[in-house]
């Protein structure tokens, strides 16, 4: 299992989430791929992302949860250990 981050280097709510994840530190045991929608636009299109910051967790069977938008700090542990 790995969460996809889907974010813009322009986006003010990514920035703010990529804080907010870093201040998580360690208690954030999921593997994060970051994709930055503007050089991946392979995968922008085959995940079906229309906005940022979007987070999809995946397994090898494909997606299990996506959220659109900025996840508090207590929201964002909640999303991803609510995954499985």
């Amino acid at each position: 299992m790995k969460l996809l981050k889907f974010y813009g280097e322009w986006c003010g709510p990514c920035k703010t989430q990529n804080s907010i994840i870093k201040n998580l530190g360690s208690r954030v045991t999921i593997p994060i791929e970051e994709i930055d929608i503007d050089e991946k636009f392979d995968l922008v299109k085959s995940y079906k992302v229309t906005s940022v910051p979007t987070m999809i967790i995946i397994d090898e069977n494909g997606e299990v949860k996506r959220h659109t938008g900025v996840l508090k700090e207590q929201q964002f542990l909640e999303f991803i250990q609510n995954a499985s």
